[in-house]
Parts: C-alpha cells; sequence; structure tokens
C-alpha cells in the first residue's frame, strides 16, 4: 500500500522503506545491473538524508542540494531514451540576451512533478555545449504546496524555486477569514508570502521559468491559461524599465515518463510505481519582446481581461509547438 503524502512528509521510517521497496521494483523494471542498483540506492539514500536534516518549514527560496542534483541526473540518463531541443537557435538568443542584462521569461507547459527536472537537464547539456565559462542561472516559480510532501522535495531539490501560493488557495484563504475571523492571519500570510515572490523575482537576475496553467493536468493536453501568471512578467518588466524577452515552450513526452494523476498532492508516492522510459523534446519558441506583446493588446478591451488576453496569447504560442492532439482548448 503506497503511504499518504502526510505519512512522506512526517514519518521518516516510513519514508526510507517505501523508497528501498519501490527501487527494489525499479531494478526489475529496468533490469540494473547490481553495480547501478547500488548506485541508485546510495543517491537516494544521501538525498533523503539531507532532507532528514534541511528545515521543513521550507520558506520564499529553494535552493538545490547536491545530492538531490546527482539523484536526479542518474535518474534523466536512467529514463530518457532520447532527447532533443528543438530551436537551439532561439534558446542560445535568450540566453544571449540574458548575459547582456535583459530579464527573461520561459513560459512552459505543464505535464508534471517531472517537467523541471527534464528541462533542467536539457538545459545543463546545452549549456555546458554551448556556454561552459558563463554563469547562467534559472528558477522556477512553484507552488508553495508541493512541499507538503517529503518525498517530492527530495526530487524538487534539483532545481531553484520561488515558491508562491496559487490564486485557487489564496482566493479560498479569503473567503474563508471572511466567514471566519480567526482565519485571517492565515489569509494575511499567504498574500505577503506572494508579495514578497514577486518582489524577489523583480530584483533578481534569474531567468524565470513559468507554467501559465497554473497546475499540471492528467490527460497531456494544454488547458486554460491562469491570468495571474502574467503578474510574473508585469512585475520583472517593472513598467518597461527593465528590458524583458518572454519564451513560449512547449516540453512533448514527459507526460508518457511519468503519467500524471491530476493531484499534485499524489504525484511523487506515485512516482516510482508508473515511472518509465521515453523520448522528451523541448520546443523553443522565437524570443518576443515583452512590450511587443502589450502593443498586440487589441484596443477598447476591458482592463479585467487585458491579462487574459495575454495568457492566451502566450498558450497559443505555447500550443504552435504542440501535435494537434495536445493543443487541447487552443487547438
Amino acid at each position: 500500500m503506497t503511504p499518504t503524502p502526510q505519512t512522506l512528509l512526517t514519518n521518516s521510517a516510513a519514508v526510507f522503506s517505501y523508497l528501498m521497496k519501490q527501487l527494489a521494483e525499479i531494478t526489475k523494471k529496468f533490469q540494473l545491473k547490481s553495480s547501478k542498483t547500488r548506485k541508485l540506492k546510495n543517491l537516494f539514500k544521501y538525498a533523503y538524508q539531507k532532507e532528514l536534516s534541511s528545515d521543513s518549514n521550507l520558506g520564499l527560496f529553494i535552493g538545490p542540494t547536491k545530492e538531490s542534483v546527482t539523484l536526479i541526473r542518474f535518474f534523466m540518463k536512467l529514463l530518457l531514451i532520447s532527447r532533443k531541443i528543438i530551436g537551439q537557435e532561439n534558446l542560445t538568443s535568450a540566453f544571449n540576451a540574458h548575459l547582456a542584462g535583459k530579464r527573461v521569461i520561459f513560459f512552459v507547459n505543464h505535464t508534471g512533478v517531472i517537467d523541471p527536472p527534464i528541462i533542467n537537464y536539457l538545459l545543463d547539456e546545452f549549456i555546458e555545449k554551448n556556454f561552459p565559462k558563463d554563469n547562467i542561472l534559472w528558477t522556477w516559480v512553484a507552488g508553495r504546496r508541493v512541499w507538503d510532501s517529503f518525498l517530492l522535495r527530495i526530487f524538487s531539490r534539483c532545481s531553484r524555486m520561488i515558491t508562491v501560493f496559487g490564486n485557487k488557495y489564496v482566493k479560498e484563504a479569503k473567503e474563508a477569514s471572511e466567514n471566519d475571523p480567526s482565519k485571517l492571519e492565515k489569509f494575511l500570510s499567504m498574500r505577503n508570502h506572494n508579495s514578497r515572490a514577486l518582489r524577489w523575482m523583480r530584483n533578481s537576475k534569474d531567468i524565470i521559468f513559468v507554467f501559465p496553467e497554473g497546475t499540471w493536468y492528467s490527460d497531456g493536453k494544454l488547458h486554460k491559461g491562469d491570468p495571474t501568471a502574467i503578474n510574473v512578467a508585469r512585475i520583472i518588466s517593472n513598467g518597461g524599465e527593465n528590458e524583458t524577452i518572454i519564451i513560449k515552450c512547449f516540453l512533448e513526452g514527459a507526460d508518457h515518463v511519468l503519467p500524471a494523476s491530476g493531484d499534485p498532492g499524489d504525484d511523487f508516492p506515485r512516482f516510482l510505481e508508473v515511472v518509465k522510459r521515453g523520448n522528451v523534446i523541448f520546443h523553443v519558441g522565437i524570443p518576443e519582446n515583452w512590450l511587443d506583446i502589450l502593443a498586440k493588446v487589441p484596443t477598447g478591451i476591458a482592463k479585467n481581461e487585458v491579462d487574459k488576453w495575454i495568457v492566451d496569447y502566450i498558450m497559443r504560442g505555447i500550443a504552435q509547438h504542440a501535435k494537434l492532439e495536445a493543443r487541447g482548448v487552443y487547438a
């Protein structure tokens, strides 16, 4: 029986027992040699012990650990039969813009918890080959609740992440506080956390990765974009003061490697049970200036509809790189 996310958060003995059991299944599934099996178990053990010693009350910014990065790289080599980047010239332009001091935001479709590890792995390979002497840093905008699972945190620490509370949860907290004043502190805390996150993004020089759909879905198709994702571009551009470049990307094949359950709270406990080998393609779109996108907004559109129009424009750009059956509402 798979432990619940809460058990995997609070019971370290359950975590380790579960890991070892599932790694035995991985060994059989992928027919690993004994040397690789030993290495995989040790990598999990090191990452697990590192997380045990970390603060479980995670704050605004989450940095990667050497242990988790090493573990993820091993897993990517194991899982990815083939991998490639289409639009490498666009990726080169984006990195050159970043190195020239411009702000860069990648908007990417979201198929599951494995998306950032796959993209990180592809970008690391690309940078090692094409920008070996440059210090290129990027940060993912991640839903704050992904940290509610101990095991999910182990895998997520392969990345630099800035955490935010999703609009849905902030809205629910606000409504709850209106009915129960004792819950006002929780709502204010969530709102303050998001304000701090946006300020960090505005002041940081990192490339920022955003999932405009706001969450992942189990059908492998594109879903309606969340207008609140546009706040990131508005904050980073700082009213046009910071030249900001937008890149629209589509990750293909990740939903085969790890079929998502549709509930981020459930996915990592399922990871070792359902993960499989597959092929992935990262499609990178043509860089576009944020001010040029703003100039395309139809005149006369209601103010409260502007960000809806922009996020749909970005999602349509992402959909251009997807096969017809994966375009979902943007077909």
